[in-house]
């Protein structure tokens, strides 16, 4: 994760229980601290929580990631607050200690291998909540005259690219060509149905 954020440019801060972690993090000039959890409050304080935009809890333990979350969010209540829940059925729990955003490693990753064992189409996945259970799958159209209408009949439709431009659907009556490229909001079940459409 701090390398994704390195890569977005944002500044953040790591707070780790292991002082292992701590040097590790630092020699790749990674700025950290070590704390145990039972000083939280303090390493939050330290960390600047009160003038940050968002936290990210992730220990593998959940009460360490409850309490992380409910210190937080009395030091500054307007943080964005992101958590795991290794067991899922702390989610609500989770949600109830002012948790913005609750995520389950393992509902992830199982969806993850799921639909790369089943479609060879999913390029994307959403996070548990209103498009939970759905995934982004890409198709290439290999014959002309297919209209957008046919697609949204089976799947909405985000995206179409033809010859490297990108451009949201043009209406139902767009016609596609041979070699667009499209992205569909999809479950397992639409799937089947666009392969046979697209072909």
């Amino acid at each position: 994760m701090a390398e994704k954020l390195t890569d977005m440019g944002l500044e953040y801060v790591v707070v780790a229980k292991d002082a292992e972690q701590v040097e590790i993090a630092r020699s790749k000039g990674i700025v950290a601290i070590s704390s145990p959890v039972n000083l939280v409050y303090d390493a939050l304080k330290k960390a600047g929580v009160e003038r940050a935009s968002s936290l990210v809890s992730t220990y593998d333990d959940d009460g360490d990631n409850m309490l992380s979350v409910m210190v937080a969010k009395q030091l500054n209540p307007k943080i964005r607050l992101v958590t795991i829940v290794n067991e899922r059925e702390l989610r609500e729990g989770a949600k109830a200690a002012n948790a913005d955003v609750v995520i389950a490693p393992s509902d992830i990753i199982g969806n993850i291998l799921a639909t790369a064992t089943a479609s060879n189409e999913i390029v994307g996945s959403f996070l548990p909540g209103k498009f939970g259970g759905k995934n982004i799958a890409e198709f290439t159209i290999t014959r002309d005259g297919l209209k957008i209408e046919t697609i949204e009949q089976v799947a909405p439709l985000l995206l179409i690219t033809r010859g490297g431009e990108s451009f949201p659907g043009k209406g139902k009556d767009f016609i596609l060509e041979k070699g667009d490229q499209i992205y569909v909001l999809t479950d397992h079940k639409s799937i089947a149905k666009l392969r046979l459409l697209v072909k």
